[in-house]
């Protein structure tokens, strides 16, 4: 459907009088031409969203025009609007229309944020010396944490023979191995998948994850890199407000106060962690005084996620980002023991508003220990009833050739922009969500 309609003289943007550019408007005949989608009608004034900004158009009364509609603006060289066109009426209500913008805000704004913090990334990183290494999507192991699940796919040559391939879960194997390779100063932005249950307000199949390495370093200059880079997405995401996500305001400058695993325990569920290191009866039973209910093969590692989950992680991050660090040898993953207090490992993890968004290590360098990980990964995942991960023996063939010692750490991007944008589910900044893929095909049916 396409019409036209006179309008008024008055043409302007969110900051004041709209001066119309060819960033943003094109020539077409003796006038200038704004292209855009209505978002709201109120009255006579039509708020036209167009790639850049917003603009405010002031109409005469009676003009047929629709919230959702893909209209074109004409108006003069003197930027005083003449006429307007509706181009496209769509055929469904807009996206979001009875939604709250805080949960589920225009894909619009959505890919801009994006587009602007993956920019931020960019320049943060090349600013300091580190290079962009882009890592496989078909991988032979998807990774080793014992609680993740990837997903697999079939690769078959032109003799038939099938080998099965997977996608990873994490960059991390194939930038090890960039750094096995020389590479001292590294980062990715890429999609990362997991599989079985990941799905919810904080988990999607797909999402956006960020890792950088540092060669010679260890976790501390990757908590500074942290603060620093965080701080300053967040200058350019929400620079004039605090963000209020979940109901709390949240300052993001640095420094991020810094909490230690066992420091937490005390203050948030009044148990002794080091204590109970050194006599896990003895955390099992304080443990047992904390949770509702706790289950006679309830090991140590099981009790502690409970505790953090239940009684510590509300509490993490209520003002702003902090970082959590030293946790227990048990839960060391891939990170080394803390060099004066082997209990311990050098792995922090950085929270926001009770919502987990990061885990770094200084990174397990030793071939030997690698491969000793792997394999109490791989018997975890048989007690768990799961088929264990293949091993990626590339990787471990690079470390033995010798990997410098190093810091790294993996940045969920997604949840990163949930809280800067102060959404609560996870699909309101994925604009390709696959959450009511299901109940969308349902609505409008089969093509023939």
């Amino acid at each position: 459907m396409t019409g036209t309609a006179a309008l008024g003289a008055h043409l302007s943007s969110r900051s004041g009088t709209h001066r119309l550019c060819r960033s943003h408007c094109s020539l077409a005949g003796p006038g200038l031409v704004v292209r855009g989608r209505v978002g709201r009608v109120e009255g006579t004034t039509l708020i036209i969203a167009t790639q850049q900004e917003v603009v405010t158009v002031q109409a005469t009364a009676g003009i047929d025009v629709r919230p959702g509609d893909i209209v074109e603006l004409l108006a003069d060289e003197r930027s005083r609007a003449t006429d307007l066109r509706v181009l496209v009426r769509p055929a469904l209500p807009p996206a979001n229309h009875d939604a709250s913008p805080a949960r589920h805000p225009d894909i619009s704004v959505v890919l801009a944020a994006r587009s602007t913090m993956h920019s931020r990334i960019r320049e943060f990183f090349h600013s300091r010396g580190f290079i962009e290494v882009p890592t496989p999507t078909l991988v032979p192991s998807p990774g080793m944490e014992s609680t993740l699940t990837g997903f697999s796919t079939s690769y078959e040559d032109h003799t038939g023979f099938v080998r099965t391939l997977w996608l990873p879960t994490s960059p991390e194997f194939a930038l090890k191995r960039a750094l096995c390779g020389g590479m001292e100063r590294i980062f990715e932005i890429r999609p990362v998948f997991r599989n079985r249950g990941e799905m919810g307000p904080l988990h999607h199949p797909e999402f956006t994850m960020l890792e950088w390495y540092r060669a010679y370093e260890d976790y501390h200059a990757i908590m500074q890199d942290t603060e620093e880079l965080v701080s300053r997405i967040a200058r350019s995401l929400c620079p004039l407000r605090d963000t209020t996500f979940r109901g709390v305001s949240l300052r993001w400058e640095p420094p991020f106060p810094r909490l230690s695993v066992a420091e937490a325990f005390i203050r948030y569920s009044g148990i002794d962690l080091l204590a109970g290191l050194e006599d896990k009866d003895e955390f099992s039973r304080c443990c047992a005084g904390r949770l509702s209910h706790v289950s006679a093969g309830d090991d140590f590692c099981t009790l502690f996620h409970r505790i953090m989950v239940e009684l510590i992680e509300p509490h993490l991050g209520l003002e702003g980002p902090l970082v959590l660090y030293d946790y227990p040898l048990e839960l060391a993953a891939l990170s080394v023991p803390k060099r004066n207090d082997p209990r311990l490992c050098e792995r922090f993890e950085l929270y926001v508003a009770g919502v987990e968004l990061a885990n770094a290590f200084t990174e397990v360098n030793d071939p030997r220990e690698m491969a000793l990980r792997i394999r109490q990964a791989r018997a975890e995942q048989k007690n768990r009833g799961l088929a264990p991960t293949p091993v990626d023996a590339a990787l471990l063939q690079a470390m033995r050739r010798g990997m410098p010692p190093a810091g790294g750490i993996a940045l969920g991007l997604d949840r990163l922009l949930m809280v800067m944008l102060g959404v609560e589910h996870i699909c309101g900044i994925a604009p390709f969500s696959l959450h009511d893929e299901h109940s969308l095909s349902q609505r409008t049916g089969r093509l023939a």
